[in-house]
């Protein structure tokens, strides 16, 4: 009994280790995103139809994004399973959730999801479509950037066994972005988020980009 309740005890240290992993550097790029986005639109002079400045983000989306995007996925992680926990060393007692290599997971996948969005913010313009197309492109491209990164936030000192629920947790949120952005009173709720097909190819290509 002893040893069983040590291996679940692992086990749930390591699934939170993962959960802060996937939140902490999905959260990381929305805030460089809007930061760097915001300090480039006012340099720039972007402007939307009202007038006011280009936010890369509205308000609407970072909400989705926050609800539909890390909820789900995010549970998901709770059933993973990690062999070999009961192989590792005791931690310390004092050894911080979120560690050295956890906290270079964060920087690194958080800054490349940024750089990433902000590079689709430049392309699709260049494209030829408005930037409200283009701030549309790369709230998708977040959104199902996100869900497709808590697979790579799942490999900590090992790789874990598969996991059925987070597999059907991100195929359902993909679907319903997809569907988000498909009918037009969802589109319009949360800013015109609407995009022809041809763009969802940019948002699934980066989205695998940042994958890998």
């Amino acid at each position: 009994t002893i040893v069983g309740a040590v291996e679940e005890g692992r086990s749930i240290y390591e699934n939170i280790q993962k959960f802060l992993r996937f939140l902490f550097s999905t959260n990381l790029s929305e805030i460089l995103l809007v930061a760097i986005g915001s300090l480039l639109a006012f340099a720039l002079d972007l402007r939307d139809q009202t007038g006011a400045l280009l936010l890369p983000l509205t308000a609407a989306q970072i909400l989705w994004i926050n609800l539909m995007t890390d909820g789900l996925p995010a549970l998901a992680l709770a059933f993973d399973r990690t062999p070999g926990v009961m192989q590792q060393r005791p931690r310390p007692a004092h050894s911080p959730l979120l560690d050295r290599p956890s906290a270079r997971f964060v920087v690194a996948a958080g800054s490349m999801k940024a750089v990433l969005a902000l590079g689709v913010l430049g392309l699709v313009p260049r494209l030829g479509y408005d930037l409200d197309t283009a701030r549309a492109t790369a709230f998708h491209f977040m959104a199902v950037g996100q869900l497709l990164l808590t697979y790579p936030s799942r490999h900590t000192w090992t790789h874990p066994l598969p996991n059925r629920y987070l597999h059907a947790a991100v195929m359902a949120g993909i679907g319903i972005q997809i569907a988000a952005g498909w009918f037009p009173w969802s589109a319009a709720l949360l800013g015109r988020a609407g995009i022809p097909t041809e763009l969802w190819v940019v948002v699934f290509g980066t989205a695998l980009l940042a994958w890998g």
